[in-house]
């Protein structure tokens, strides 16, 4: 996962600060539960469907950029309730979950506390000037391929919003056959992966009852076009 954007934005003046309830919510420690999909659609605009339906309010719009930028410091994916569950339903097929370039650990750690057991989450810990003690401690400082290379046994690897250079495409081509990749991130010629790994994993995404609740129930934030997609190895 990345942990700062690609591009810069220049954001106006805006009201928001890291005490908004859509922040405090999410990364928080001592927080049970996360926002739900209605919540976060109350206060910024999410997945251009508010262009479609003519709802444009600039005090919404300037709060929607600055709480992005807030929120991917901490995680590029939008966290929700209902997405969260939704992950929750699909792991129940897996019994060794790993998340691997993990970040801070936002995503595993919402797993682990709506129910899921997440096996551990791996990062290598080596952003440029970003504090150590702000992963969470569920996060094991590694490097993704190696760990994937020692633990065949993990039947469901995670990855969030991985680089746009070869790391993706590695961690398929050292994936086992009948082992699962959860991507989330954007699709061909966009902000995460490269086109190499798109190549290779064409033809093997897994779509059922339950990958199809976990697309209805993701959001992307505005001017992003992220989705989860689960693949497996043949």
């Amino acid at each position: 996962m990345q942990l700062s954007l690609t591009k810069k934005l220049s954001i106006p003046a805006c009201s928001c600060d890291s005490n908004h309830p859509i922040l405090t919510q999410t990364f928080s420690h001592t927080s049970k539960r996360l926002p739900t999909i209605a919540q976060v659609k109350s206060h910024i605009y999410t997945d251009r469907q508010w262009i479609e339906a003519g709802d444009f309010n600039r005090k919404k719009q300037l709060l929607t950029i600055a709480i992005r930028e807030s929120y991917v410091g901490q995680s590029f994916v939008l966290l929700t309730d209902e997405f969260i569950r939704s992950l929750q339903r699909l792991c129940t097929d897996f019994t060794s979950i790993v998340e691997i370039g993990a970040g801070i650990g936002w995503l595993g750690h919402w797993l682990s506390e709506y129910g899921t057991r997440v096996q551990t989450s791996i990062d290598n810990k080596t952003w440029p000037g970003f504090p150590q003690d702000r992963y969470l401690d569920i996060v094991q400082k590694m490097d993704s391929l190696d760990y994937l290379h020692l633990h065949p046994e993990v039947q469901l690897f995670i990855l969030a919003w991985p680089e746009e250079d070869d790391m993706a495409s590695h961690i398929w081509r050292a994936l086992r056959p009948g082992q699962h990749l959860l991507y989330i991130g954007e699709d061909r010629d966009g902000c995460t992966a490269n086109n190499v790994f798109f190549e290779l994993i064409h033809g093997h995404e897994v779509r059922n009852k339950a990958t199809e609740e976990m697309r209805q129930s993701f959001l992307s934030f505005d001017d992003f076009h992220d989705q989860p997609h689960l693949y497996q190895k043949g």
